[in-house]
């Protein structure tokens, strides 16, 4: 999975940093600081050892926070995807799609920014879609 950029995240002066969460697995990017258009540019990979149908019964949570505020790390934003909605898509691959940020407790707030990502499911012997640069340095 990448994780592009943000856009027209809600605050001021907020220093941004997103984290990735799929079942007991979290990732987080860099705070990028000062900024509502963060560009983020990591690649995250998450190993899950389950079933095709258990995998589809899963959900990923991106959800960007504010590093910056007195309270440990306040929610900008949150979107949730089902894992099957992934697996449905051609190549099982969604690529450079904006999602959409809400309040989870709230959404009729409107949109709380945007959150660019690309997002693969690659099964043993897959190869990496093209555009995907890793270095095991």
């Amino acid at each position: 999975m990448k994780i592009f950029e943000g856009r027209q995240l809600k605050g001021s002066n907020i220093h941004p940093v997103c984290r990735i969460r799929i079942l007991n697995q979290i990732k987080q990017t860099r705070i990028c600081k000062g900024t509502n258009h963060p560009k983020f540019n990591e690649i995250f990979f998450f190993n899950l050892n389950l079933s095709e149908k258990e995998l589809c019964d899963e959900i990923i949570d991106f959800s960007l926070f504010n590093s910056r505020t007195l309270r440990s790390d306040m929610k900008i934003g949150m979107f949730k995807m089902d894992i099957a909605f992934v697996n449905s898509q051609i190549k099982r691959s969604i690529h450079r799609k904006w999602l959409l940020l809400s309040d989870e407790n709230d959404p009729m707030t409107g949109a709380k920014g945007y959150l660019k990502v690309s997002v693969n499911i690659l099964g043993p012997g897959d190869e990496l879609p093209v555009g995907y640069k890793v270095n095991f340095d």
